[in-house]
């Protein structure tokens, strides 16, 4: 390659997939990701097209043969593949990643393996975040940027609007945001809820998604009453994993 190789992976056959920073092996064209064969040639079979457009830092083999590709990249082939992303014979499979996916992708074996490190309720950062809300809201668990990924609230014309952060790779959560009048004693009646990554909203509400890029979706809702109604108003929203 040449610039650096940032990341190994062997697969069952003895190839070697290697990633890091480079744009070139043995004199063609691979941006960021190659694969060589058993001899240290570079396997032509991986087909990449015009790869990553920033570095590759992190390659996880999977046993059935797809690789999980983590860096400070933001496209893959051109298409919105924001730092994390999955390949199947050089190919994005379309999949979403998981939380076991992300924990392996941010944290090193020993780490992934010690829940009192990489587990959901661990704030790791001791960012007042969560590992899961991290992964969530598309947080970095080693950087402490909660203030760039927590919600928050605006008014847009004569509404109050609640905006948050969806981590664009993670189709295994749901996010319902709930609104009360009442901060300590509710109700919390549900004015938007995201099944299987799309976005519904009550009756009233209205809703704008915005892919800033780097593997985020900024969601902003407005309320369902004018702020001249119900002058104050409180929002949270729910972050539930699917099994």
């Amino acid at each position: 390659p040449n610039s650096t190789v940032e990341a190994v992976a062997v697969d069952s056959a003895g190839r070697v997939i290697i990633g890091g920073g480079f744009t070139q092996v043995a004199g063609e064209p691979r941006f960021r990701i190659a694969r060589l064969g058993v001899d240290g040639s570079l396997d032509t079979s991986f087909r990449t097209g015009s790869g990553f457009n920033t570095t590759v830092e992190t390659l996880l083999l999977q046993s059935d043969g797809k690789v999980v590709v983590g860096g400070s990249f933001t496209t893959y082939e051109g298409e919105s593949h924001g730092r994390v992303t999955r390949l199947i014979g050089g190919s994005p499979d379309g999949q979403a990643l998981d939380y076991a996916e992300w924990v392996l992708l941010h944290f090193d074996a020993t780490e992934a393996a010690d829940p009192s490190i990489s587990g959901p309720e661990v704030d790791f950062d001791q960012d007042g975040m969560s590992n899961l809300l991290e992964s969530a809201f598309g947080g970095n668990p080693k950087s402490t940027d909660a203030a760039e990924r927590l919600p928050t609230i605006s008014i847009i014309g004569d509404r109050y609007a609640f905006t948050f952060y969806c981590n664009a790779n993670r189709t295994d959560i749901d996010y319902t945001v709930e609104a009360s009048v009442n901060l300590g004693l509710g109700p919390w009646p549900e004015i938007a809820v995201s099944p299987s990554g799309t976005i519904v909203t009550s009756p009233g509400g209205e809703c704008v998604v915005v892919d800033p890029g780097g593997g985020l979706r900024q969601v902003t809702l407005t309320g369902t009453s004018t702020i001249a109604a119900v002058p104050m108003q409180f929002f949270r929203v729910r972050i539930d994993v699917i099994d």
